[in-house]
């Protein structure tokens, strides 16, 4: 697998979504946070019964015979076509003998916080792209170089495609500015004190309210427990960390406040099905990687 990371680039090179694309000044306060772009190839191994997507995927597919199933419905995966799949989407991924793609992992985050497709029930087919299989060694070359120009020309890629999205993406946006409003400083002191050691009566003392007033408000704004979001928040950093080969498990479940690894082992084994160093595996084996099962709390 060929692999381009975000190692050792700060967020600040993730410039702000309306500078790529041209957007009005209203979207400043939306940014890109790109986590890596990866070249792959998955046989069978990639057929994965319901999962949720970790982080936003954008799928460029490059050949094979895959689909994916959301409820009822079938969308298949064609060859020179692009689609996204947002984070926190539940999805089963198949394919009946191979799956080749670029993929893209990242977040579009307001007030560099909350990410607006987070909680999109369904993917979305972004019509063709325009890789072909002729442009490959030029792109595994940008896919491996990890310079700042490359990092840009998949900021700009990413821009590109999302527009397709139209008016769902600035319904998302809305959406979203509207029901985070009133939470938004609980929203970026997790983001910036996320760990397995938050406390509810310690959310209450920065909203400065009673916890269970923050409890009730929390739930009846976002339709999720707190303890939730606070569980996925905390599993999609570790997936993200186990994304990078920056620090071993250890020190992930050290960095983020979990007793000893063993505890932390156990808990994502129980939000992803999948033991942290086999899903850190997946990322470098050509296997799916960033998909997690977020059962209701």
């Amino acid at each position: 697998m060929r692999d381009w990371s975000m190692k050792g680039r700060p967020e600040v090179f993730a410039p702000e979504f309306n500078q790529i694309a041209g957007m009005p000044e209203l979207f400043t306060d939306l940014t890109i946070k790109l986590h890596f772009v990866r070249l792959c190839s998955h046989g069978r191994e990639w057929n994965y019964p319901q999962r949720q997507q970790a982080a936003n995927t954008l799928y460029f597919v490059l050949g094979g015979d895959a689909f994916i199933r959301h409820g009822t419905n079938t969308m298949p995966l064609l060859p020179g076509h692009a689609y996204l799949l947002p984070r926190g989407c539940p999805l089963d991924l198949h394919c009946h003998t191979h799956i080749q793609k670029i993929w893209c992992w990242f977040d579009l985050l307001l007030h560099n916080t909350v990410d607006i497709l987070d909680g999109q029930t369904t993917p979305f087919h972004l019509g063709q792209h325009d890789f072909t299989l002729a442009e490959l060694p030029d792109m595994t070359a940008r896919l491996f170089r990890r310079q700042i120009e490359d990092h840009l020309f998949w900021l700009g890629t990413i821009c590109r495609y999302l527009a397709r999205l139209d008016q769902d993406l600035s319904e998302c946006y809305h959406h979203t500015r509207q029901r985070t409003g009133k939470l938004m400083p609980l929203f970026d002191y997790i983001e910036n004190n996320l760990s397995a050691k938050l406390t509810l009566d310690e959310l209450a003392s920065v909203m400065k309210c009673h916890p269970n007033s923050l409890s009730r408000l929390f739930c009846r704004t976002t339709g999720m427990t707190l303890s939730r979001y606070l569980r996925r928040r905390l599993m999609q950093k570790a997936a993200a960390m186990l994304a990078d080969r920056e620090l071993a498990v250890f020190e992930i479940a050290h960095e983020l406040g979990f007793a000893d690894e063993y505890y932390f082992n156990r808990v994502f084994r129980k939000y992803f099905g999948i033991a942290p160093g086999k899903y850190r595996h997946g990322f470098f084996h050509d296997s799916a990687g960033p998909e997690s099962s977020d059962q209701q709390s």
